[in-house]
């Protein structure tokens, strides 16, 4: 039984006042969906949160540019057990309706990345996948750290991955490597700024 699917069918069965003047905040929506028997048993997660894309897109028609469209967006992505269709998803983005949730689940690929620009939580999983799925090869994970290595993030990334297991062992020498380097380059920036400290304010003769 689709209960997610469900309940959206129902909310399109009812006039966008009534959806405007009751969702009007994202903890009221979040409410009513962790009530529903979403994710009590995990062996009918799947089923109790698909919703088809044709659903999704009458949603998406119907709230679209009305003041309910956040709260009802950020609280859906969470419970849907497969990303939005694309389509929907840059529409989204293209208006910053719903970015947190997308980025706080497992889009696909281009949405990841899109939002990967400007959120660092859509990045984890990214650089996750490409350290612990043996499907991404060494020389993959290489890249990402590199691309990312000035990042201002890139200290955060180098900690969210201590917690996970390499897919190689190539991959866990690449990460402590990159550790090495990091602490380094923290070391060295924090000897700069003593030095310029000291530069600033000589000790009186």
């Amino acid at each position: 039984m689709n209960i997610l699917e469900n309940w959206i069918i129902e909310l399109l069965e009812k006039p966008i006042e009534e959806f405007n003047d009751k969702y009007r905040s994202e903890t009221i929506v979040m409410d009513e969906l962790h009530a529903l028997p979403l994710s009590r048993k995990q062996e009918h997660f799947v089923n109790a949160s698909y919703v088809s894309d044709d659903v999704l897109y009458k949603l998406h028609e119907k709230i679209r540019n009305c003041s309910c469209e956040n709260s009802i967006w950020e609280s859906t992505v969470y419970f849907l057990v497969h990303p939005l269709p694309a389509k929907i998803a840059h529409d989204l983005i293209d208006r910053l309706i719903a970015t947190v949730g997308m980025a706080h689940t497992r889009q696909v690929d281009e949405i990841q990345w899109r939002l990967a620009t400007f959120l660092k939580e859509a990045l984890n999983p990214l650089i996750s996948e490409r350290y612990e799925d043996e499907r991404f090869s060494d020389d993959q994970f290489r890249k990402i750290l590199k691309t990312y290595k000035y990042n201002n993030e890139y200290e955060s990334i180098l900690y969210m991955l201590e917690s996970r297991l390499a897919s190689s062992d190539e991959k866990e020498a690449i990460y402590l490597a990159a550790v090495e380097e990091e602490k380094g380059r923290i070391n060295e920036r924090q000897h700069q700024r003593d030095s310029d400290s000291s530069s600033n304010h000589p000790e009186d003769d």
